[in-house]
């Protein structure tokens, strides 16, 4: 099974509290008519502090063009990961020239060429390098890009570099004052990861095996983003829940249907995106997980908040600090628009 290296997350500078963030939002957005239940739901994300690429006064501008707000989203998104690589590749003990596969997750999606072709060039990585951009599985990024490099390592030598940059805050749009945006103001945070997926059977650590992936139909319409003649605008539909469930009820068949005969299909540990609190209460309560397994992944919603494909890492990251026994089998999963969910097995060796 392949071997996934410990991630390394790189944060940027601009540091908010939730405190600091409610009195922004309490002065911004002063008429808003729901605004004391929007703040009351601020709170109750259980988000500690979260960092900025950019000061928290400029994400919120009004003023600031659509052209200008994407034009430093993309530039601080490369920046961030082509450090998160550097570390990455540079800890697990290789050079840049090693590296055969990469793949990227970020929402970028509109800018073309994109960030894997920057980050050919800037590292640089080999010109023959094989990429695969993951640019518009939102939250789901993370999960999905491990999946896939994990494909990708079939043999002893493949080393795929996998690095997610997600800064959500660009994306929201200051005149959205629906509670659904107003929510995600308070979830978010911005981070860059990178780690290393190599093809070794010997390494200790984290090793991925099989994945599962779905794609929840009609479902298109619960989560994501929309492109308006005054930039773009996000959208989350309480259906989200429901949804989930249903995707969860199937994902529940497959681990019963992979699982050695005899044995408990349930993970022993869980290296799963953080979303908010909500996400992960569905997630427990559908497969029947004991809570007490989910501390590492509230841990990450505390201190970073949702940052998109990066959370993930970070969870893996954090893992890799307060690991499993020796042998324990796990879960990474991941949740994105579509709906869609990405979902691996994992086992700590």
């Amino acid at each position: 099974m392949p071997h996934i290296t410990r991630p390394e997350i790189v944060l940027p500078e601009h540091w908010v509290s939730t405190d600091d963030l409610i009195e922004h939002f309490s002065a911004t957005y002063a008429g808003h008519p729901r605004l004391q239940k929007a703040l009351d739901v601020m709170r109750a994300t259980t988000v500690r502090g979260r960092r900025f690429s950019r000061p928290l006064t400029e994400l919120t501008d009004a003023d600031h063009p659509t052209d200008l707000r994407l034009q430093r989203h993309f530039e601080d998104s490369c920046h961030l990961a082509e450090e998160a690589a550097r570390r990455a590749v540079k800890n697990c003990g290789l050079d840049l020239d090693d590296i055969d596969t990469l793949v990227c997750a970020s929402i970028t999606g509109y800018a073309m060429p994109g960030l894997d072709t920057y980050l050919v060039n800037s590292l640089p990585l080999p010109p023959t390098v094989r990429r695969l951009p993951v640019t518009q599985m939102g939250c789901n990024g993370g999960a999905y890009s491990l999946a896939r490099a994990a494909e990708q390592c079939t043999s002893p030598g493949h080393n795929a570099l996998v690095v997610g940059a997600d800064l959500p805050m660009h994306y929201v749009h200051p005149d959205d004052t629906g509670m659904d945006v107003m929510i995600f103001r308070a979830l978010v945070g911005d981070a860059a990861g990178a780690c290393v997926v190599r093809g070794h059977d010997t390494l200790p650590g984290l090793r991925i095996d099989q994945s599962w992936d779905y794609v929840q139909p009609e479902t298109a319409a619960i989560v994501g983003s929309r492109v308006r003649q005054d930039g773009m605008h996000l959208f989350n539909s309480p259906q989200l829940y429901d949804a989930l469930r249903d995707i969860l009820h199937e994902l529940t068949g497959w681990l019963e249907k992979t699982s050695p005969t005899g044995t408990d299909p349930r993970p022993e540990f869980l290296v799963g995106h953080t979303g908010g609190p909500k996400i992960m209460e569905t997630l427990f309560d559908a497969l029947g997980l004991d809570p007490s397994l989910a501390h590492i992944s509230r841990q990450s919603l505390q201190e970073l908040g949702n940052a998109g494909a990066v959370s993930i890492l970070d969870v893996l990251a954090r893992t890799y600090d307060s690991p499993p026994p020796a042998g324990a089998h796990g879960l990474s999963i991941g949740v994105g628009p579509g709906l869609s969910v990405t979902a691996s097995r994992l086992r700590w060796q």
